[in-house]
């Protein structure tokens, strides 16, 4: 804005110990007015170093929740019930967030979390990126983000 005198400094906290991401879909049904959840855990690789902190990347592949459970959680089952649930609660605050700013939801948008799990039945998940519609859908099919941006697209007509 023109003569505006307003500093901006965004700090990101590094994240230890992180295991694995979790990403969530969320695709607008404008018909029910509502928000189509896809839980989704991704697939980490290539270990790199920072320092003295190592940390993985995560690529662009989902995997099962059971292959999520073995590798990222140690079989704990709780541990992985307790980061999806954290991580839901977090996106309906991103999607509460998002209504306050705008009249219309996005159509789609893809909420990313970090995810720690510090010992047995216990986890914690942080955002770390709240991306649009053209945002990757993790190997998901991208005909419901195409349905919900043509839904939006498209003006209801009463007169007939």
């Amino acid at each position: 804005r023109r003569g505006a005198n307003t500093i901006v400094c965004l700090v990101q906290e590094m994240v230890l110990g992180v295991v694995c991401e979790l990403r969530i879909l969320c695709i607008f049904d404008k018909a029910k007015r509502s928000f189509r959840r896809e839980v989704l855990w991704m697939e980490t690789c290539k270990v790199k170093r920072v320092g003295s902190t190592s940390f993985a990347m995560t690529s662009s592949k989902s995997v099962t929740r059971a292959f999520a459970e073995k590798k990222y959680f140690e079989g704990d089952e709780v541990g992985l019930d307790l980061a999806q649930k954290q991580a839901l609660k977090l996106a309906d605050r991103w999607l509460q967030w998002f209504q306050s700013q705008s009249p219309e939801p996005p159509q789609c948008t893809r909420l990313d979390f970090l995810v720690t799990h510090p010992r047995a039945g216990h986890a914690e998940v942080w955002t770390v990126e709240v991306g649009e519609c053209g945002c990757s859908l993790c190997s998901i099919e991208v005909h419901g983000r195409n349905i919900a941006a043509l839904n939006t697209a498209i003006l209801e007509d009463s007169s007939g």
